[in-house]
């Protein structure tokens, strides 16, 4: 029902497997994600989304918040193990973009046996290079179109 839904409201081809959307079969393209952002007043509750991103300022080379950033990040993100999103909204107070990146190692997620699912082996240290490549790509793109 839900993967119905999101294509008769936000003209999308994902596949939801079940509610949350996290489930292994689940599929969603970064540029669907930010069409739904886009699109997402149209939707009955699409106002609540600003009230799930959390605020930021932009971070530096080394991965920490620049808190007096004139760029600011505003975005949701979602972790799972060797699964790392992030999605929202970077302006500077006189333009913004919408961005979505999903960054994911599938076949090191399916390795891990159910027995070590809460703290895989090499799972913290992939999370933390996948932020810093979060933050990364926004940069260049503030650097780019901001």
């Amino acid at each position: 029902a839900m993967t119905d839904w999101a294509r008769r409201r936000f003209g999308i081809a994902a596949v939801f497997a079940d509610h949350s959307g996290l489930g292994g079969k689940s599929r969603i393209s970064a540029g669907e994600l930010v069409q739904v952002m886009l699109r997402s007043s149209e939707a009955r509750h699409g106002a609540l989304l600003p009230g799930i991103l959390r605020e930021m300022g932009l971070a530096d080379a080394d991965g920490k918040e620049v808190k007096a950033s004139a760029v600011r990040i505003r975005a949701k993100s979602g972790t799972l193990n060797f699964v790392s999103n992030l999605a929202g909204f970077v302006g500077d107070g006189q333009g913004e973009l919408a961005f979505a990146i999903i960054a994911a190692d599938p076949e090191r997620r399916a390795a891990v046996p159910m027995d070590q699912r809460e703290d895989p082996a090499g799972g913290e240290g992939w999370t933390k290079r996948a932020r810093r490549l979060h933050q990364a790509l926004i940069r260049a793109w503030a650097q780019a179109y901001l």
